[in-house]
């Protein structure tokens, strides 16, 4: 387990199907990798399903875990902290 998420989970800003998400799509993807560097093994279509859902799994939590970090008072004004502006 890596120490932001399980920061994340101390301060109760990850819950625990969350982190179970994260842990299935890290296992999948660790599977990947071998001695010489990244691999993709010839996966059938349901498998490929797979890892794609699990993945977005994790994206959509990690974007919920944006959105809570966001809420919490700014140690400095004890206002929500505001998400900064995209310039384009």
């Amino acid at each position: 387990m890596s120490d932001k998420l399980k920061l994340f989970r101390q301060m109760e800003l990850l819950y625990d199907t969350e982190f179970d998400v994260i842990q299935q799509f890290k296992t999948k993807r660790d599977g990947l990798f071998h001695q010489d560097g990244l691999f993709f093994p010839n996966y059938t279509e349901a498998e490929k399903h797979e890892l794609t859902d699990k993945a977005i799994a994790a994206v959509d939590v990690m974007h919920n875990l944006s959105d809570r970090a966001l809420k919490i008072p700014s140690p400095y004004s004890g206002k929500p902290t505001e998400p900064p502006k995209l310039r384009f």
